[in-house]
């Protein structure tokens, strides 16, 4: 059976390229797809105009954090520099308007292990009113090659619908390393490439300053150096999440 090669231009003016085998009376259902997903602004739920796409869609909707953590500013020992730059950058603009707080729209936390890095991004959530995803490691479990650039791009896509959003990755380093190492090394490249890819697009896009279509990658690693360099040089604010001061939270070392 010959591969069909479908493009479809949706209501909102994309053209998608549908890469999988059809037959061909499945175009109508293709077609049939992309006028909702034109609708799907309206309904209030992101649908992709590829039919391919509903698996990688169900799964990332399984990322978006329904019920905040019960966390705020105050359970986070020091930190005030991170606690700073997260409220300037994403709660200020969004209480206050557009024009208030810093042009950051992706902030790379880093620090050892214990210091706070995941309990800011869980307070942040808990503050904010954004959309909130929640991507690690095993959010690309199980995908394939293709697949995991999709869900990449998807990602984005979603949370542009669904903007104001967060895009957390905890423990970024595992996914996107600085050596063939962890993941497939074909699907972190592949991941990697279009995290870059997006991030230039979404987040640094002309109508990034728009409340109503900012998109903010928060992301986390115990050490810079392991996250892909190029990537890594897309963190526009990069943060150090240090050690409490044991003196000025009176800690005391636990002895046996």
């Amino acid at each position: 059976m010959a591969r069909l090669m479908a493009v479809v231009i949706t209501g909102m003016g994309k053209l998608i390229l549908c890469r999988k085998a059809r037959k061909p009376a499945d175009i109508s259902a293709v077609l049939e797809e992309a006028s909702c997903s034109s609708k799907s602004k309206e309904e209030g739920r992101f649908q992709s105009p590829c039919l391919d796409d509903a698996d990688l869609v169900e799964r990332l909707e399984g990322t978006i954090l329904e019920t905040p953590w019960n966390i705020d500013w105050g359970d986070i020992a020091e930190l005030k520099d991170a606690k700073r730059v997260l409220h300037e950058a994403i709660i200020a603009p969004l209480r206050v308007g557009v024009g208030v707080g810093i042009p950051y729209r992706d902030i790379l936390l880093f620090g050892p292990p214990g210091t706070g890095k995941s309990l800011l991004a869980k307070a942040l959530a808990n503050e904010s009113s954004t959309t909130f995803f929640y991507i690690n490691l095993s959010s690309f479990a199980s995908v394939s090659e293709e697949e995991s650039a999709r869900m990449v791009t998807l990602l984005f896509e979603m949370a542009r619908f669904y903007a104001p959003s967060t895009i957390f990755i905890d423990d970024i380093d595992s996914l996107c390393p600085n050596s063939e190492s962890g993941l497939d090394i074909e699907v972190k490249r592949r991941v990697t490439s279009e995290l870059r890819i997006q991030m230039n697009r979404f987040v640094s896009g002309g109508d990034g300053d728009e409340l109503d279509k900012r998109v903010m990658v928060l992301a986390t690693t115990i050490n810079p150096w392991d996250v892909d360099q190029e990537l890594r040089l897309r963190f526009g604010k990069r943060i150090y999440t240090p050690l409490p001061n044991r003196e000025e939270n009176n800690i005391k070392p636990i002895t046996n």
